[in-house]
C-alpha cells in the first residue's frame, strides 16, 4: 500500500495541516488522523470534508485508493452549524440506535431525548433516556461534548468497554444510570469533577 500525502484547509485559512495516510485507510480514518492534528477535543463529526466543492460525507467508509482522491490534493473542512445534532447521530451510529433521530427532523421530535430551548448556544440537551434498548458496543467518547446534558441513562443494555473519561466534562450532569451493562474497568476519577452530580447507578446487577 501507498502513502497519501493531503494538504487539509479550512474556508478560513486559519487551518493548514499536512496529513500522510495510507491509502487503504478509509475517509473516516482520515477524518480521525485530522482530528489527532487539530484538537485534543475535536471529532470528525463536528466537521464535513469536502473535496473540489464536493462533500465526501455521504460514503466514510470507502477506502482512500478506492475515492477520487489523488495524493499531494487538498481537502478543505468545514464546520457544522449544528454541532449537539451531529454528536448524537455519531452516538447513533456508534451504539447502532434504532430511534428516529434523524438530521431533518428538530430534535424536538427526536425520542428518547429531552432539550431545553431557552437555554443559551447551541447546546441545548438535557436528557438522553436510552434504558433497555439492547444496545451493543462502547459508550462513544463523543458524549462528553453534550455539556448541557443533566440526565443519562444508559441502563438494560449490553454495552461494553469502560466508561470513557469525557463523561467528566459533563458539568451539568445531575444523573448517571448504568445499571446491568457488560461494562469493565474502573471508574473513572474524571467522574468526582461532576459536583452536581446527584446520583450515580449501580454499573452490575
Amino acid at each position: 500500500m501507498n502513502n497519501y500525502i493531503l494538504y487539509i484547509k479550512d474556508i478560513t485559512g486559519k487551518i493548514n495541516l499536512q496529513i500522510i495516510i495510507d491509502s487503504s485507510f478509509t475517509l473516516r480514518d482520515l477524518k480521525d488522523e485530522i482530528c489527532k492534528k487539530l484538537d485534543n477535543d475535536m471529532y470528525s463529526c463536528l466537521f464535513r470534508l469536502v473535496h473540489k466543492v464536493q462533500s465526501l460525507e455521504d460514503n466514510l467508509d470507502i477506502h482512500l485508493e478506492e475515492s477520487v482522491i489523488e495524493s499531494e490534493e487538498t481537502l478543505h473542512i468545514m464546520f457544522v452549524l449544528n454541532p449537539e445534532k451531529e454528536i448524537l447521530l455519531e452516538i447513533k451510529r456508534k451504539m447502532n440506535i434504532q430511534l428516529n433521530w434523524n438530521r431533518n427532523l428538530h430534535m424536538r421530535d427526536w425520542e428518547r431525548i429531552t432539550i431545553d430551548e431557552n437555554l443559551e448556544g447551541k447546546y441545548k440537551l438535557t436528557e438522553i433516556n436510552l434504558y433497555n434498548l439492547l444496545l451493543k458496543g462502547e459508550i462513544p467518547k463523543e458524549i462528553g461534548k453534550l455539556i448541557n446534558l443533566q440526565d443519562l441513562r444508559l441502563s438494560q443494555n449490553k454495552l461494553i468497554g469502560e466508561i470513557p473519561k469525557e463523561i467528566g466534562k459533563l458539568i451539568n450532569l445531575q444523573e448517571l444510570n448504568l445499571y446491568n451493562n457488560q461494562l469493565s474497568g474502573e471508574i473513572p476519577k474524571e467522574i468526582g469533577k461532576l459536583t452536581n452530580l446527584q446520583w450515580l447507578d449501580k454499573l452490575k446487577k
